[in-house]
């Protein structure tokens, strides 16, 4: 009985386990397919902070419609979607800074129900613009809590680093 009893544990846990890892996964921050036809600005930056190397370049930021509206009246609707496509520097023969290779895109999605303790957003960032290679989940595994360090000053601005998408 008692083998039995383990036996139908088992099978039972088996035929959770996916149901499990589909529900971690859709929580992940989908790449955004696409962000290159949003609002969008472009600006140096040098911040500090994580991966220093990886926040100096040249960055274009872009807005999907939902976050457009959000820089508008400050209120993000889930959904709402930035996207920070950053670039290394790379001196011209001009003597001007052009940006040379991709070094990481950066996602941040309004995602309430999934991500309070991030103020209701989702973080990823994609190594050299790759979809196969998350930063955030593959190498930091701290569901954005590292990224949301910088963002957690600005809670009066919802949490965007709006000069970096003015």
């Amino acid at each position: 009985m008692n083998k039995l009893l383990i036996a139908l544990a088992l099978g039972i846990a088996s035929l959770a386990a996916p149901m499990f890892s589909q529900a971690e996964e859709s929580k992940l921050v989908p790449f955004p397919h696409g962000y290159r036809n949003w609002y969008h600005n472009h600006m140096q930056v040098n911040h500090t902070g994580f991966a220093m190397e990886a926040q100096q370049g040249i960055q274009a930021t872009y807005a999907n419609a939902l976050a457009l509206e959000g820089l508008k009246t400050g209120k993000y609707e889930d959904g709402a979607t930035f996207a920070m496509d950053r670039f290394e520097f790379v001196n011209g023969s001009d003597h001007t800074i052009k940006p040379g290779k991709r070094k990481v895109l950066s996602v941040m999605v309004k995602d309430t129900a999934n991500h309070p303790d991030t103020g209701g957003w989702a973080f990823e960032a994609f190594k050299g613009g790759d979809p196969d290679q998350r930063v955030v989940t593959n190498t930091m595994k701290d569901n954005g809590k590292t990224c949301f360090t910088c963002h957690a000053p600005f809670q009066s601005q919802n949490y965007v680093i709006e000069t970096l998408v003015k």
